[in-house]
């Protein structure tokens, strides 16, 4: 092989990593925003039985929602 093959092979190993790592990345910060919803969604729940379906509650819902979708 020459020493392009080579680099060529360097290269593309390289970038397979790149990409593996990039996606395991993406997916645990998918996995801690689905956790942090649902955690809203629980405190939601918890909300309308407490104040008896206030608006209130959906605020806060889109509130936390929010908060979420920063991380």
């Amino acid at each position: 092989m020459t020493k392009r093959t080579w680099l060529g092979l360097g290269l593309a190993v390289f970038a397979v990593g790149a990409i593996a790592m990039s996606m395991q990345g993406i997916t645990s910060k998918k996995a801690e925003a689905s956790a942090c919803a649902q955690a809203c969604y629980a405190q939601h729940a918890q909300c309308r039985i407490r104040k008896k379906g206030s608006p209130q509650c959906d605020a806060q819902l889109r509130q936390c929602n929010k908060r979420c979708n920063r991380r």
